[in-house]
């Protein structure tokens, strides 16, 4: 059973999740934060699956979640919480407990850096990581069609909700009136 710190998730204040070692060679979480960041003693994935439990999922749904929107198997991006649409992306692969996570809503852009790449938060902080460019704006794409298919189908359950509503008899009436057409 996990245990999880309201403390100690993601929320939209963080920016990133990067793997630092301890003195005595222990993996944490460095989380990086639009108010700071602070050390977790806990690797990176441990902190991301908290996070999933916290937001009412577990890890292995959201990664099925994203492999049938996006049809991949490497490096998909979730989204740890589907209300506020909080998507994070692995900068590697997404079992490694080392892998780090970047926030997909506060990235700016990206600029090359040799084998790796320099990601640029909207507040403009900075952060080198170990991947290139190329495959790194791939994510970031992932990432977008991820959120959107979710807003997407989020808004089509409402509308089809709206109409059984009108079909019950128990909601609002949905008309449609061609443009040409003058409601009376």
């Amino acid at each position: 059973m996990i245990q999880v710190n309201v403390g100690e998730m993601i929320t939209e204040e963080t920016l990133a999740v990067l793997p630092t070692y301890s003195e005595t060679g222990h993996l944490h979480s460095n989380v990086l934060t639009l108010s700071g960041d602070k050390i977790l003693e806990k690797p990176p994935l441990h902190f991301i699956k908290e996070s999933c439990t916290f937001y009412g999922g577990d890890f292995k749904g959201k990664v099925n979640h994203a492999r049938s929107v996006l049809k991949g198997k490497r490096m998909l991006p979730i989204l740890i919480s589907e209300t506020f649409a909080y998507c994070m992306l692995p900068v590697g692969t997404i079992m490694d407990k080392a892998s780090a996570w970047i926030a997909y809503n506060h990235v700016d852009s990206v600029i090359s850096h040799g084998e790796r790449s320099m990601v640029v938060f909207r507040n403009k902080r900075e952060v080198v990581v170990n991947m290139r460019k190329a495959p790194l704006e791939r994510q970031l794409y992932k990432g977008a069609r991820l959120i959107s298919t979710h807003l997407i189908r989020e808004k089509l359950a409402m509308m089809q909700n709206q109409v059984n509503k009108a079909a019950d008899g128990k909601g609002y009436y949905i008309y449609f009136v061609p443009p040409h057409e003058k409601i009376n």
